[in-house]
């Protein structure tokens, strides 16, 4: 006959690759949530302003949209277009008129005169499909 395990009173010890998933799950998690000063981020809804992102433009010119047409959604949608140099250069490589290429930069230019730490401060700048933007659509005051 067999004798059952004798009770210590202390809970059953845990498997060591248990504890070295929880480990690494909870490093993960942790590094995950940290970042560096800019934010890429789900956008809030704000003042029912809507994000007009490059590759939306991009889609409106292939569709034919007159560029005034774009220029005008652009103002509207209240968004800042914080391009590099080098993403500038690829628009107009890919016929993207210069007149709105211009008009993108200029929002940058114009939020960085109203708000200069705008330029110094990657936290108030949000990243969706490579490009950095800002303004009212992700949560930007409308004074800025």
């Amino acid at each position: 006959m067999r004798r059952p395990p004798a009770r210590t009173g202390r809970p059953a010890p845990v498997p060591r690759a248990a504890i070295l998933f929880f480990v690494a799950a909870t490093v993960l998690s942790i590094t995950g949530c940290s970042g560096g000063t800019r934010r890429s981020t789900t956008l809030p809804a704000s003042a029912g302003s809507r994000l007009l992102t490059v590759p939306k433009i991009e889609r409106m010119m292939q569709m034919g949209t007159a560029p005034s047409v774009i220029a005008e959604e652009i103002q509207r949608s209240g968004t800042v277009y914080n391009l590099t140099a080098q993403q500038a250069k690829d628009l107009r490589a890919v016929g993207m008129p210069p007149t709105l290429i211009n008009q993108m930069q200029l929002t940058y230019q114009n939020a960085i005169r109203r708000n200069p730490r705008l330029a110094s401060s990657g936290g108030y700048w949000t990243q969706v499909d490579g490009y950095w933007y800002g303004g009212v659509p992700v949560g930007w005051p409308r004074d800025w």
